[in-house]
């Protein structure tokens, strides 16, 4: 078996046997490269580690494993040397198992592993020898028998590139042995074939080494063409260079290579002589040229860019060359377009494409934040305007519309339908009009006292309505149900718990009327005022007769009255209890017949 590494750095193989617990050596090669493994076991499971020479690894490897023959060649000594008929095509032959000899050229320091050939000399005493080998070697020429043989000359490895071995000073029909040793072994089968041909010097051509020339064609008296022609060497050739289908401009250095059969190498240079005419250095002669970004169906920038141009000036018609009219190429790719007119002018623009493939770092995606403070609220409308987006794209966090309270954080993150994604964070900051929040309200009215004839007594019990949102309100001055007379001014003051405050003033004009004959007006008194359980009302003067009593608040609702009658010492007391009333204010109306008083109270 041959394990090749095709390792590009210095390494060394190490063959094992047993599991991965508990490995046991079987062959190791600390030269690295490859390993032959002499009557590998059937059905066992081997392991090849693969470690670098100095501690790490370095390179690359592509382990190679092919089954490898033990049979030796049979020319492996002089006894069996193959014949060579001299003219014929080359001897194709393996040197794989080889054995070393105990014969050894003076060439040699050590005994290698060698095959063997023998050959008999024409009568012209002269040979050429060509050897085409895969392994390096050292070769010998010897005369006489095989068990006492007598060397001529010996040499390494002839340069393939200087052409083939002669020898003169041959006997002719005589038979001459040539031996073959490998330089490095044990040999890969891939590189121990070996091929020799032996002819009388005469039938071979003089050898001639490779050469390679070059020549210019002038396209349009101004562009290089490149042709070559090559010589010597071993057929078949391989060309390194210039193509037929490109073009150089003139001052250009051009440089190519040829490669023989035989690997021998041979390089050639020239300069592009063509030059435009004089009269060039006057031309209006230019192109221009126009790059477009391509891109995809959401906008997104593809990498990809169509080039286009055009000449202007110069003179008759115009030839491209270099880069194709609406070509696409990619972003880093280069461009060079020559163009050249009919007087042989040429102008030249050549540059980078610069279109990198869309990322998010391209993207113009953003968001501008923006809030309405609405006093009226307290709170603040969040606006957002998402500029940039490519396709669509959706919204996670706050949303356009919401409504933030003061001091709050927002925080928004826009994604299109590239996948590119912007995010703002905020802070809510607003002077609000508190007042404007509470919308604070009064109002203030009052009602003209009359009596049981309907007319005015030149009294009024005010009316005061107050409502805020904020809620907290206390009134200064002036409250709700006090009773005022004619002409008698008013000043009420609101203000809620954000200290918005509103006022209203106005003067009492409740003129008394009174239609009655009896101009006797009778004289009433009630305490304790303010009353929490009980009130009495004493009639001062000549008792009343057939008394109503009417209670009701300041809205104008009526409540039930139980009045108990008492008369001491010709004074009529009226009592009532008043401990089941809501606190407020209330007003007690006395009348009768012919005359009619309105008493005012408040329930604590």
């Amino acid at each position: 078996m041959e394990i090749i590494s095709n390792a590009n750095f210095a390494d060394v193989l190490t063959l094992f046997t047993g599991d991965c617990n508990q490995l046991t050596e079987v062959q190791c090669e600390h030269l690295g490269n490859k390993i032959i493994f002499q009557n590998p076991s059937a059905k066992t499971k081997y392991y090849l580690q693969v470690s670098g020479y100095f501690s790490t690894i370095e390179g690359n490897i592509c382990v190679d494993i092919k089954e490898r023959t033990s049979q030796k060649p049979v020319h492996d000594d002089c006894l069996n040397a193959t014949a060579i008929v001299l003219g014929q095509t080359c001897i194709q032959s393996q040197n794989v198992n080889s054995l070393a000899s105990n014969i050894k050229s003076s060439c040699m320091v050590y005994a290698a592993p060698d095959i063997w050939y023998s050959f008999i000399a024409p009568a012209e005493k002269e040979v050429g020898i060509q050897i085409q080998s895969g392994f390096m070697f050292n070769y010998a020429i010897y005369e006489g028998p095989c068990n006492k043989l007598t060397e001529i000359t010996c040499g390494k490895q002839p340069d393939p590139c200087k052409g083939f071995l002669s020898f003169k000073g041959l006997i002719a029909g005589k038979t001459y042995y040539l031996q073959i040793s490998s330089i490095v072994h044990p040999l890969r089968v891939s590189e121990s074939s070996i091929c020799i041909k032996i002819d009388p010097l005469s039938q071979l051509s003089a050898f001639s080494s490779l050469d390679l020339n070059l020549s210019t064609e002038c396209i349009h008296g101004v562009l290089g063409r490149i042709n070559y022609t090559a010589t010597g060497g071993r057929l078949p050739y391989q060309y390194t260079g210039p193509s037929n289908d490109e073009y150089f401009l003139p001052g250009s250095k051009v440089e190519a290579f040829i490669e023989d059969a035989s690997g021998c190498r041979d390089f050639a240079s020239l300069t592009i002589q063509c030059l435009p005419p004089e009269k060039c250095k006057n031309t209006d002669l230019d192109i221009q040229v126009t790059s477009t970004c391509l891109k995809d169906s959401i906008g997104r920038q593809t990498g990809m860019v169509k080039l286009d141009f055009a000449g202007i000036g110069g003179t008759g018609a115009y030839f491209y060359y270099g880069t194709t009219n609406g070509s696409i190429l990619q972003h880093g790719d280069e461009y060079k377009v020559v163009l050249i007119d009919s007087d042989s002018c040429y102008i030249i623009e050549e540059g980078k494409i610069n279109c990198p493939p869309f990322d998010c770092n391209q993207s113009a995606l953003r968001i501008e934040p923006s809030y309405e403070c609405i006093d009226t609220l307290l709170k603040a409308r969040l606006n957002l305007n998402i500029s940039g987006a490519l396709g669509g794209y959706i919204l996670t966090g706050h949303q356009p519309g919401e409504l933030l309270e003061q001091g709050s954080i927002f925080r928004t993150t826009v994604t299109d339908a590239a996948g590119c994604s912007f995010q703002i964070t905020g802070e809510i900051k607003c002077q609000f009009d508190s007042c404007a929040f509470a919308r604070p309200e009064l109002k203030v009215d009052y009602s003209c006292l009359t009596d049981a004839n309907g007319d005015r007594t030149g009294k009024a019990v005010l009316n005061v309505f107050a409502s805020s949102y904020a809620g907290g309100i206390s009134f200064t001055g002036n409250q709700n149900g006090d009773t005022l007379n004619h002409l008698d001014t008013y000043n009420i003051q609101m203000t809620d718990t954000f200290g918005c405050s509103l006022s209203s003033t106005g003067i009492i004009e409740c003129l008394p009327v009174n239609s009655s004959n009896d101009s006797k007006i009778n004289i009433l008194r009630l305490y304790p005022n303010p009353a929490n359980k009980k009130i009495a009302i004493q009639l001062l003067v000549s008792p009343f007769s057939d008394i109503k009593f009417t209670l009701y608040n300041s809205s104008g609702k009526s409540f039930p009255c139980e009045i108990v009658k008492e008369i001491s010492n010709s004074i009529e007391t009226y009592t009532m209890q008043v401990e089941s009333l809501p606190a407020g204010i209330y007003y007690l109306k006395v009348q009768n017949k012919t005359t009619s008083d309105i008493l005012r109270f408040v329930k604590l």
